[in-house]
């Protein structure tokens, strides 16, 4: 792994965006591998978002798909079942009941720009606010 690269933030932000890591409970000792979604438009993040995995050492499968009850394309990426991410699954599916205090603590500013990417916004109007879907603290300030 590249040092300039930090493995479990890096994983842990594109779990709060708009991936997913998943753990095969039907084999035992089965790894989790991470599965990211994105629509047809945002197709280049996504390769952006690969080839960042891949620097990390993962090996990385390309799909699209239609849902049935949708007319556009999704476009996505999954990694190999590996390791190194099943603590993280651990860590970010804490029997289901959200995240423990600290998830948080380890993301540098790459990491956060990548949740916001994924599911912030920001509304301009008497304020200025930023906020995302993941329960970060929102900030604002008056112009």
């Amino acid at each position: 792994m590249p040092s300039d690269l930090p493995l479990i933030p890096l994983i842990k932000a594109m779990v709060i965006g708009d991936g997913c890591l998943a753990l095969d409970k039907r084999w035992r000792g089965s790894n989790a591998r991470l599965q990211i979604a994105h629509g047809l438009d945002q197709q280049e993040y996504l390769f952006w978002k690969a080839a960042l995995l891949q620097r990390l050492g993962f090996r990385i499968t390309y799909y699209e798909y239609r849902s049935p009850k949708s007319p556009t394309v999704t476009v996505a990426i999954q990694t190999n079942r590996d390791s190194t991410l099943t603590p993280v699954y651990s860590l970010m599916y804490p029997k289901l009941r959200g995240f423990e205090p600290g998830v948080l603590d380890d993301l540098d500013e790459r990491c956060l720009a990548i949740i916001y990417m994924d599911d912030g916004c920001r509304r301009l109007s008497k304020k200025i606010r930023w906020s995302n879907a993941t329960g970060l603290k929102s900030c604002e300030s008056k112009p």
